[in-house]
């Protein structure tokens, strides 16, 4: 399947000028062949004007909850905001509907800019694989900064963590136990195992893909990094914050969605150890960094944990 089509999934919600890099750098980058999907989140009009414009698409009637296709690109606009997760979810579903030959998936963030074709990396390696694993690789900051070097979950704290270090002596194909949301590369068969819905859409935003690789760890899928190939991340850029976890919008959904995820998969005697060292944990950040964003998804979380 070296020569099927890459699908390229981009959402899309009050960044587009982010968006419109991303595409630039995609084009300026790949060599294989490749089609995009983006799906916006229900942006304001003024964003979704720049994206058309940008898009070169004036003229051409763009409606909410309607498919825009012109050559290689595909545009779906909600008319609301279900989340990440749900987003591609859909985006994914669109291009299964309208290109149901494609070969592969890449769902990127649309904060990020390629430096080098990572999709010939990639289809590379996937075509030496006789179980089709998930792919990912190096992410960088535009400082220059690891912000990912591969990771791993920590189930009992109910989240995942980076490795930020980078060594002259590592493995440059290695496993790792967490893939973000932000760079994710598979075969299109992949899907079935998941029956067709990659993310579950219960998280909105972040932590989906700690779900997501928990997931793949039962059922027995690999998750694997390439070191030999990198990109850029302008961390966060999409969603507010300057730096890992800024936001309001972000602390929120951190903090609210580790508890779905100990719902999900925390066996019951590990329970009370969640609940203590993280009610805790965020009373402390709480008081410390002067932000009650920690205590609202503090508040949300519980109440998801005991009446869904």
């Amino acid at each position: 399947m070296k020569n099927a089509v890459t699908a390229i999934i981009l959402v899309n919600y009050n960044s587009s000028a982010f968006t419109l890099d991303c595409i630039q750098s995609i084009a300026e980058k790949t060599k294989e062949s490749y089609l995009i999907c983006i799906l916006d989140n229900a942006s304001a009009d003024k964003e979704i004007n720049l994206l058309t414009a940008g898009l070169n698409l004036r003229g051409l009637s763009v409606e909410k909850d309607t498919l825009l296709k012109k050559g290689n690109l595909l545009l779906y606009l909600n008319t609301k905001n279900g989340g990440f997760a749900a987003a591609n979810n859909k985006a994914i579903e669109i291009v299964l509907e309208e290109f149901p030959d494609t070969g592969y998936f890449l769902i990127l963030n649309n904060d990020t800019l390629l430096t080098e074709d990572i999709i010939a990396k990639f289809k590379s390696f996937a075509g030496t694989c006789k179980q089709q694993p998930f792919l990912t690789c190096k992410t960088y900051t535009p400082e220059g900064e690891i912000w990912y070097n591969g990771g791993w979950v920590s189930q009992l704290k109910s989240t995942a963590y980076h490795q930020y270090t980078e060594s002259p002596d590592e493995k440059v194909i290695a496993e790792t136990g967490f893939i973000t949301g932000c760079c994710l590369f598979f075969h299109a068969s992949l899907l079935e195992a998941f029956e067709r819905r990659l993310y579950d859409e219960s998280y909105f935003m972040y932590a989906e893909d700690v779900d997501f690789s928990i997931q793949a760890a039962l059922k027995g899928i690999q998750l694997i990094i390439l070191r030999n190939c990198s990109f850029i991340h302008r961390v966060y850029g999409s969603s507010g914050g300057k730096h890992t976890g800024s936001s309001a919008f972000a602390q929120y959904y951190m903090n609210r969605n580790r508890f779905i995820i100990a719902k999900k998969y925390l066996t019951w005697y590990k329970v009370p150890v969640f609940f203590t060292y993280f009610l805790f944990s965020r009373l402390v950040l709480s008081v410390k960094k002067k932000d009650f964003n920690y205590l609202r998804g503090l508040k949300d979380g519980i109440k998801y944990y005991f009446t869904s």
